[in-house]
């Protein structure tokens, strides 16, 4: 799946999954709860290698950019928090 074009359906336990997109964010549909969302790296404050849309904390950021861009995600989305995960690469 890319960004570009995810995949479009697939089967779930309660039924058909699918995606769509709006106000630049895709969306995991045919679920109650909770809000599945898949942001870029447009639209935020963040600058420098963390450019635009950095929603970690555990990066250098200064966390006054990553809770601003928390903000604008939560507004965008009608949401009242944002969860993120922590991806590792490799064998730890």
């Amino acid at each position: 799946m890319s960004i570009d074009s995810p995949q479009q359906s697939a089967e779930g336990a309660s039924g058909s999954l699918g995606f769509s997109r709006q106000a630049g964010f895709w969306y995991l549909t045919g679920t109650e709860n909770p809000l599945v969302a898949f942001t870029t790296r447009d639209g935020g404050v963040s600058g420098g290698i963390y450019s635009s849309l950095n929603l970690g904390f555990s990066t250098d950021d200064e966390r006054t950019n990553v809770e601003e861009n928390r903000r604008l995600v939560c507004r965008q989305l009608g949401a009242t928090s944002v969860t993120t995960i922590r991806q590792v690469h490799g064998a730890r």
